[in-house]
């Protein structure tokens, strides 16, 4: 049985009755997903364009779209809570509840619990482009804030509220929701790219104190 279950952690596709490709996307699901995950994948593809790993190359990002959240834990079993996972060996993309219709995905969390279908894509398929960038053992080391807030900064987006959660950070709150360390890794980036216009390749490889780094932010941000 074990073995049975790592068989279906690498090749999940099995499970899965319908496949499509388009672009540089294989998306698998249960059901046909209809005309709309084409404007998602497009969606997605244009996030992807604007970043400067992005190659418009051959291969392919297996994506797998999950119905519940019993089945995405069964498929992402160390990331239960997420949106997604990139599994780090074969780079497949298992995605939380996912509508299509809607755009939309869940994670199986309380709350801030919702995001785009497309932007968690790009998001996904941005910890690729790093790891195909960096190479196997520099994105394992790289620091979580830096991988993850440049995934979000691609996808354009976070699950926790922008409006609240750049007033948490002007008056140097923390509220408990696991989502806000997301949000701030997000604004760590956009800061460096968009302001002191830093590329990903010099962020990754040079040193921050991030609390001189929120100081610096807020006094650009903030009033």
């Amino acid at each position: 049985m074990v073995i049975i279950y790592f068989f279906l952690l690498l090749f999940p596709q099995v499970l899965f009755r319908n496949k499509i490709e388009y672009k540089s996307f294989v998306v698998y699901s249960h059901s046909q997903p209809g005309r709309n995950i084409f404007e998602i994948l497009d969606s997605a593809q244009n996030l992807l364009s604007h970043t400067e790993l992005y190659e418009n190359e051959n291969s392919k990002n297996k994506i797998f779209l999950c119905n519940s959240f019993s089945e995405y834990s069964f498929f992402a079993p160390t990331a239960t809570h997420a949106f997604a996972c990139n599994k780090l060996f074969t780079n497949n993309i298992v995605v939380s509840k996912s509508n299509i219709i809607e755009n939309k995905v869940e994670s199986n969390s309380k709350e801030n619990n919702t995001r785009t279908l497309s932007g968690t894509i790009a998001h996904e398929v941005t910890h690729t482009l790093i790891k195909n960038k960096l190479g196997f053992v520099k994105y394992l080391m790289l620091d979580k804030w830096k991988n993850e807030g440049y995934a979000d900064f691609v996808a354009k987006e976070s699950s926790f509220n922008y409006l609240i959660g750049m007033y948490f950070l002007c008056n140097s709150e923390t509220p408990s929701a696991p989502s806000f360390k997301y949000f701030k890794y997000r604004i760590y980036i956009k800061y460096l790219m968009e302001d002191e216009k830093l590329s990903f390749d010099k962020i990754a490889k040079r040193n921050f104190n991030l609390k001189n780094l929120e100081k610096e932010i807020r006094q650009k941000s903030c009033e």
